[in-house]
């Protein structure tokens, strides 16, 4: 795939506590990128150093090929974002502040203006004030605002905040769309782990200011499987778990009057009850309790992440 954003050992610190420490990542054309944390994780740092609002410390961004310090004209005109909210003069429509806003770049007519109301759903509200409009509406306008000039790589900071559940799907349809029918590299941060999970083709874990991983969707999901575990419905639980061996004890999650929580996969279900059975142990059944991604998520981080 064709990297549109090469982000390499940045780091980014505010007198003597370090933001970002030596991050380095890539964003690709075609893709949603999710960028997650908790609050106050580093998220908006970064955003703000690729966007231009804050000065890189250390290390090197790269925005299609052109460099984000010596050739910052060229690299800017590629991007299109949103940190933090929008920001919309309140006695103009959609389509005044679109204008507005089109004078910073070359090239936007009108056409593009309407093109882009389009393609946020805002066309048949374009010409209402914007203090008529919910934070739903508001958000697609300054989406169209982003995507005024065709920018390559489209960035948005906490995007769904204060959305409710339809204003969060429309907007996540809009964006899954722009990367993948029109090749647009999308990255978009957030602390809320649903919303990676329906909105990401890949997503980077960010927290104390380090990025711990990235992964695909389909990698969090075979980490997921993994970390599945099985309950064994047993009347003889201390009798069980004193027969296992160290090996099959350290495998014990989990325990009360009727059943044991083991971390294993499927394919050792039949050793273990080899082992019970052997020892005259009831089993009345097994059941399979899936791990979320949630926890697969605590897994990388070895637990220190909270997420939504």
């Amino acid at each position: 795939m064709e990297v549109a954003l090469r982000v390499n050992h940045v780091s980014k610190s505010f007198g003597k506590k370090k933001i970002i420490d030596d991050v380095s990542f890539e964003l690709n054309r075609g893709e949603v990128f999710g960028f997650l944390g908790p609050n106050g994780a580093g998220k908006t740092t970064m955003i703000k150093m690729i966007t231009g609002f804050l000065s890189v410390d250390n290390g090197k961004i790269e925005i299609n090929g052109f460099d984000h310090h010596s050739q910052y004209e060229k690299a800017m005109a590629s991007i299109g974002a949103i940190v933090e909210n929008p920001e919309l003069y309140r006695d103009l429509s959609a389509v005044e502040n679109l204008k507005m806003y089109a004078r910073l770049h070359d090239n936007v007519d009108h056409n593009r203006i309407q093109e882009a109301l389009e393609m946020v759903g805002m066309q048949d509200r374009a010409r209402e004030k914007t203090k008529k409009y919910s934070l739903g509406m508001k958000q697609r306008v300054g989406l169209a605002m982003a995507l005024l000039h065709r920018p390559q790589v489209l960035i948005l900071d906490e995007p769904t905040n204060g959305l409710d559940p339809a204003g969060i799907r429309e907007l996540r349809d809009i964006l899954k769309k722009l990367a993948h029918e029109e090749q647009v590299a999308v990255m978009v941060s957030s602390h809320q782990l649903s919303e990676m999970q329906l909105m990401c083709d890949r997503v980077g874990v960010i927290s104390t200011g380090r990025l711990l991983s990235v992964n695909t969707m389909k990698e969090l999901t075979l980490i997921k499987e993994h970390e599945s575990s099985q309950r064994l419905l047993t009347p003889d639980v201390e009798k069980a778990i004193l027969s296992l061996s160290d090996e099959w004890k350290d495998k014990v999650t989990a325990q009360a009057e009727d059943y044991i929580d083991l971390q294993i996969n499927k394919a050792q279900i039949n050793d273990i009850l080899r082992v019970l059975l052997d020892q005259d142990i009831r089993v009345f059944g097994i059941q399979t309790i899936e791990s979320t991604l949630e926890d697969a998520f605590l897994n990388i981080t070895g637990g220190g992440l909270k997420i939504e």
